[in-house]
């Protein structure tokens, strides 16, 4: 009998999250030979930027709009599935998941999340899963399982994967040189925090407000915010800009600056969501052995424990933040062990290895017998 020989059809569009893009490039290098995988996007050509960012080396096939009556290339995703024939489709991101439910394909569907999905959408997630097409919804946290599973959907239907975090991106002396004064950053200055986190839960205003606070007692103080790769302009953010007490507390670095290579001149990372939110920038800045301060909400708690690996504030409050700061930039041997237990969380917890044996048993447990009949062919 021949092995089954298994075609994925991996869909992005212009909402997939920075997260997404990590959790698919570890897929795509992990794949074995029976598998093979073809990556589309819908819309945005921001995709690209996002997929470079994740050190995604397989081309983005783009699905182009034939005008009003088709503006997300639905039509050129029904081309596809008929031609090509996958077995599973995975869908990063919710017009992806639109455009997969009607595809007209009976590939088995399949569904990340790297953010928590608003009320709206869990809603539409229902109705898909109550029509005939079957789908797995993979969560990359426990907070999202859980959030998928009091809406309700169906328990079978839920799983939850961690997100695997790849090897971080040091900088030799020279480079960190050229990258300080790229940001106009002085030797000078410090301590450098990275502001990190997107999504609505992502407040930097909450971040550059604690930081103005605890410039109070480092007036070097500066703050690295990197520009949104798809240009949308952070709301939180333009609002208090120009409201700081000090305009050089931030410098600006480019969206094409990958993340990894920022954490090389960040003495502390500080992510500040006011609710749910994805993890895979704090995970980097783990794995980095970048001290993380963050807020108290489920999906920091789920990964960081205050005074262990990480620093959670009391409230998610500016004031409580710049509390955090203070007490970490105070002490340079809490910030030496904070890194040195956040390191072996990451490698322990979020190994490639546990990511790629899990989507690999979703592939397999998830074979109907119209895809096992397309993948024997």
């Amino acid at each position: 009998m021949p092995t089954p020989h298994r075609r994925i059809l991996h869909l992005t569009d212009a909402s997939t999250p920075v997260d997404s893009f990590d959790m698919l490039a570890a897929i795509l290098r992990g794949a074995d030979a029976p598998t093979e995988h073809r990556l589309f996007a819908l819309g945005h050509r921001s995709t690209q930027l996002l997929a470079e960012h994740a050190a995604i080396t397989q081309p983005i096939e783009w699905l182009p709009s034939v005008g009003w009556a088709d503006p997300t290339g639905w039509r050129a995703l029904r081309r596809i599935v008929t031609q090509w024939q996958p077995t599973h489709i995975h869908a990063w991101g919710f017009p992806a998941i639109v455009a997969t439910a009607f595809s007209g394909s009976p590939a088995m569907r399949i569904a990340t999340f790297t953010n928590p999905p608003t009320r709206g959408q869990l809603r539409m997630l229902r109705w898909l899963e109550m029509r005939a097409a079957p789908w797995r919804w993979v969560a990359s946290s426990a907070t999202i399982q859980k959030t998928l599973l009091e809406f309700p959907l169906k328990t079978e239907n839920v799983t939850c994967i961690r997100p695997a975090v790849g090897g971080s991106m040091p900088l030799n002396r020279a480079e960190v040189a050229t990258l300080r004064n790229e940001l106009e950053i002085d030797p000078s200055d410090g301590p450098i925090l990275l502001l990190g986190g997107e999504g609505p839960a992502a407040r930097h205003d909450f971040g550059l407000w604690a930081a103005a606070i605890f410039q109070q007692l480092f007036p070097r103080t500066r703050v690295i915010v990197r520009e949104d790769p798809r240009g949308c302009p952070d709301s939180g953010l333009d609002r208090f800009l120009n409201a700081l007490p000090e305009e050089h507390i931030i410098a600006v670095a480019r969206p094409e600056l990958p993340f990894r290579q920022l954490l090389s001149i960040a003495d502390a990372f500080l992510l500040t969501p006011d609710h749910g939110c994805g993890t895979g920038s704090l995970l980097h800045a783990m794995a980095a052995g970048v001290p993380v301060v963050g807020t108290p909400v489920p999906c920091m708690a789920e990964i960081i424990q205050d005074g262990e690996n990480g620093l959670l504030a009391e409230s998610v409050a500016p004031r409580a933040i710049a509390a955090k700061l203070e007490l970490l930039l105070n002490d340079a041997t809490m910030q030496n062990a904070l890194s040195a237990r956040a390191r072996v969380r990451v490698e322990s917890s979020f190994p490639t290895s546990r990511l790629l044996e899990e989507y690999a048993r979703i592939h397999a447990d998830s074979e109907t017998p119209t895809n096992a009949a397309i993948a024997a062919t």
